[in-house]
Formats: structure tokens, sequence, C-alpha cells
């Protein structure tokens, strides 16, 4: 009955427990089987604390009875004993062949020893993995220890944080004279863009005054208007060539930051500086960076 399967469980890890189990307000029977209640849904209580356990479907009946015929073929005295020897087992895991002379020793034929072993297996008691060809031959002998286990080995082991260290120390080495070498070659490129646009202002001022002159003093506006056509032209044709070379806008910013990139690659070979493995290096520890930052969160929700 229902207390024969699972009242020796509960009695075992906690001796002298009130247990009792209650289906629809009425108190059941020791000898009702657990499966005849799961379709209604049951309450069991244990030294007074009231514990719910919700309907299942009828599917789920016949697939939870495996384990409710485990767990009664377990209550035979000669098949606990097995149990009971394999809970005090300290090892985490005994070979199949093991398992069998263990049986042997209490007359339990090798057919019923491996009955023994599913009913184990279904109830949690041990892991046996039968289906499996490189597992068929070993028993985990405590499930719990094994999990924990499995997870802790899924877990980022210390090494590679201590590498991704390693390697982060490699590449600020590396760049920290690329970076000196960059931060020349940035300065003096931005130097000279700033001249070039000084140069270029200075130009048209010196371009207004000359074509002032022109108009007022030398000669007429007559004369001078269709220049003025001419250089207003000239200078739109210019930035027509100048979009169609680069792919930017003639504005002063993108023509300042042209004249900076040009003068910066005009510098690095000539300081025989790679740009390519330069930024390789950052895009590299900035990854290895923000792989650890994820590394450490992992580990603070853990």
């Amino acid at each position: 009955g229902i207390n024969a399967e699972y009242g020796g469980f509960i009695h075992e890890e906690d001796f002298g427990a009130d247990v009792s189990i209650w289906c629809r307000n009425h108190k059941v029977s020791g000898s009702t089987e657990l499966r005849d209640i799961l379709r209604d849904g049951f309450e069991i209580r244990i030294r007074g604390t009231l514990y719910k356990v919700p309907a299942i479907s009828t599917e789920g009946t016949l697939a939870f009875r495996g384990i409710i015929d485990a767990n009664a073929l377990l209550q035979k005295e000669k098949y606990n004993k097995i149990r009971l020897v394999l809970k005090d087992d300290v090892r985490n895991s005994l070979s199949l062949s093991e398992y069998f002379k263990i049986c042997e020793k209490h007359n339990i034929s090798q057919g019923e020893a491996r009955q023994v072993l599913k009913a184990l297996h279904h109830a949690g008691l041990v892991l046996h993995f039968e289906q499996n060809k490189l597992l068929s031959e070993t028993i985990f002998l405590h499930p719990r220890e094994i999990t924990q286990q499995v997870l802790h080995s899924l877990e980022v082991p210390p090494t590679i944080v201590a590498d991704i260290d390693a390697r982060i120390s490699e590449i600020r080495l590396e760049l920290q004279p690329l970076s000196e070498i960059k931060s020349r070659i940035d300065l003096a490129a931005t130097k000279h863009a700033n001249r070039s646009l000084i140069f270029g202002f200075v130009a048209l001022c010196a371009q207004f005054a000359f074509l002032a002159r022109l108009v007022w003093w030398e000669l007429n506006w007559d004369i001078m208007e269709p220049v003025a056509y001419f250089i207003g032209l000239a200078t739109t044709m210019g930035g027509f060539v100048f979009f169609s070379f680069t792919g930017r806008d003639y504005g002063f910013k993108d023509l300042w930051e042209h004249v900076r990139e040009k003068r910066q690659k005009k510098l690095a070979a000539k300081e025989h500086f790679d740009a390519n493995n330069y930024f390789g290096l950052v895009k590299e520890m900035e990854e290895l960076l923000e792989k650890k930052d994820k590394i450490h969160l992992k580990a603070k929700m853990t």
C-alpha cells in the first residue's frame, strides 16, 4: 500500500515522524495504492505540516507507475539490503560486475539484480545508463554528488581566467610602444590638418583682397563679374571632384579629416607602423576584457 511504499523511506530519514495522507478530506488507509489517488490529488501531512500534491493526468499516472513499482520492489527485504549496501558505499561509482557480485552474496540472481538496478535508477538512488555503450558498465552511487560535479565541471576553470589575464598582459606589452608611435602620428597629423585649414583661410582672405582691389581700384565690376562667376564655378567643380574621390561632403570638417587621415597614412609608412596589427590587438584586448567581465558576473550570480 501507499504507506508501505513511501512511509518506510520517510521514517528512515526522520524516525518517529507522524505521517498521514488525505484525499477529498478523508484519511487514506495504508492499503490504498498511490496510483489510485493520483488522479484526484492528495495531501500528505508530516509532523503537522501539510504538503499538497496536485492531481495529474492519466498519461502522467502511467508514466509515474514505473517509479511506484520501483519503490514497491525495493521495499522487499532482500532488495532493500542491496539499496542500503550501495547507499553506505563511499565510492562515487562501481562496476556492473562488482554490483552483480554484491547481489550474488545476498542470493539474488543476475536477472533479479538487473530489475533491482532498474528500480534503484527509477527511484533516483543510483544512476545507470544501460543504453549508453560507454556508461553501461558503470553504476553511479550518489546521484546528487555526481550532479554537483557535472555542474562544477561546466563552470569556467580558474586556468581560463589566468590564461585571459596572461594574454591581456602580453597585448598590453605589445601595445605600449605601438601606442606611443600612434600618439606621435596622431598629434603630428592633427597639427598638419590645422595648419592646412589656417592656410586655406589665409588664401581665401588674400583672394578676397585681390578681387576687391580689381573691382574697386584697378578695374570695374563689369569686367570682374564673369571672372567671379568662373571662380565660383571652379570652386563647385573642385567640391564635386573631392566628393567623387573621397566619398565625403565638401565641408570644412570633412576636409580637415581627409587631410589628417592622409597625413596619418604617410607618417605611418615612414614610421613602419602597422595600423591593422595595432587595431587588431586593441580589438582582441577589448574582447578578452569583456569575456573576463562576463566570467566575474557569472561567479557573482552563482
